[in-house]
């Protein structure tokens, strides 16, 4: 199974929530390419916010690449930015394993 088709089919056509967006610290050679799944979500959804805990690696993409759709917050805590907001996929693809109270992050979102 090619996981980004799985994931850009979910997103076609929707709002999407992407959490850990930068996918640090690889997000510079990715973003380079083209390659990070946040570019590949944003060609194909309706709209798309990440969220990424990586100030250094935000700041990289937004001004060397133009990814100005990625906000700095911890997961693990409420995002004030997001409440009242709704989305039809939230991705949680590459950050679980790197979240030490992912039981916090599942209950934020």
């Amino acid at each position: 199974m090619d996981r980004d088709f799985t994931v850009l089919s979910m997103c076609r056509g929707r709002s999407v929530l992407h959490l850990g967006a930068t996918d640090a610290p690889f997000h510079a050679e990715k973003a380079q390419r083209g390659g990070l799944l946040h570019q590949k979500v944003s060609e194909v959804a309706a709209g798309v916010l990440g969220v990424d805990i990586d100030r250094r690696a935000i700041e990289f993409l937004r001004t060397r690449h133009g990814i100005a759709n990625i906000l700095h917050a911890d997961l693990a805590k409420p995002v004030a930015a997001l409440a009242g907001r709704s989305f039809g996929v939230v991705l949680c693809c590459d950050i679980i394993e790197h979240v030490e109270n992912a039981s916090a992050l599942l209950m934020n979102c």
